[in-house]
């Protein structure tokens, strides 16, 4: 049975609840300089908080599967639990997220936080049993809950943020929201390569994704547009954000971030045989680079010149 816990995939779990939990501390201190800031989730809601998450996530690859059943067959995918008892632990996981999320809320006073997790669990939904077999909608789905996990944060404490004087606020507002950015962005390309990878179980499944409505080439050219963007994003936050920084950091950027996309956006590129397989891996290593280099930017020991 632990083998089927692979479903779970449980890094991916790991690597969310961490990412919230780490970038949660790393910007909600309680103490900015003399003034003491009292966030809604510091110190151990964070951690529930983050599980709530996790919950989302965790129910997602479930009902994901239980759709994708006939799919991931013909694409040889192993380790998968049987069908329907992907059913029995998806609404076991959302049932136990949804009483976390009730019992956050009102121990916060943002009930609408609750409505959050419901609108999201759905939203996973609607993404396993129709959205995922549709040009693009499944893709922007699955990013927009990458974005999520650091937005959600900002949300969660805006009525301090609102109280803050402004320069401080911006301090959390801008970093988090540039970083949302960089995850949607860079998820929507490993999505549309992911899609490129499956796409022959997807097409004998009935799917209608980008590569099966439009072509390989073209999904390619779909997903050097969001690497392209992301890469322009990348240049724009060191001129603007990063010019005070000592310049080890900017390398560092360069060499973990814009040379490994620029290597993925000439194999798109290319008219060769893709390997997206390598590329989608290389492109969540890339997300996993860019977390460390924002906790890193915030974190004053690693800034010492």
């Amino acid at each position: 049975m632990l083998k089927y816990l692979t479903c779970l995939r449980p890094l991916n779990l790991l690597i969310v609840y961490l990412t919230q939990v780490f970038i949660y501390y790393l910007f909600f201190t309680p103490f900015r300089g003399t003034i003491k800031y009292d966030w809604n989730l510091y110190p151990p809601t964070i951690i529930f908080f983050a599980l709530v998450t996790v919950s989302i996530a965790a129910s997602g690859y479930l009902i994901n599967d239980y759709f994708d059943h006939e799919s991931d067959e013909l694409n040889s995918k192993r380790n998968k639990l049987p069908r329907f008892h992907n059913l029995y632990y998806y609404f076991f996981i959302v049932l136990i997220g949804f009483c976390m999320a009730l019992g956050i809320a009102l121990h916060i006073g943002k009930p609408l936080l609750t409505l959050i997790y419901l609108v999201a669990v759905t939203l996973l939904f609607l993404y396993s049993a129709i959205w995922k077999k549709r040009v693009l909608i499944g893709n922007l789905v699955v990013a927009l809950f990458s974005a999520f996990v650091v937005v959600i944060l900002l949300y969660a404490e805006l009525d301090h943020l609102q109280n803050m004087p402004n320069e401080s606020a911006a301090t959390k507002i801008i970093p988090l929201t540039a970083f949302s950015i960089f995850a949607f962005l860079i998820s929507m390309m490993r999505e549309i390569i992911k899609d490129i990878e499956d796409h022959e179980g997807d097409k004998a499944a009935g799917y209608l994704t980008l590569p099966i409505v439009y072509g390989t080439l073209r999904a390619q050219r779909v997903a050097a547009f969001f690497g392209l963007s992301l890469v322009a994003s990348l240049f724009i936050w060191i001129k603007y954000f990063m010019i005070s920084l000592p310049l080890w950091l900017p390398i560092l950027v360069m060499a973990f971030l814009i040379f490994p996309i620029g290597y993925i956006l000439l194999k798109l590129f290319s008219k060769s045989e893709l390997n997206a397989a390598l590329l989608s891996k290389l492109s969540k290593a890339i997300m996993i680079f860019g977390l460390i280099f924002l906790i890193i930017t915030q974190w004053k020991p690693f800034l010492i010149n």
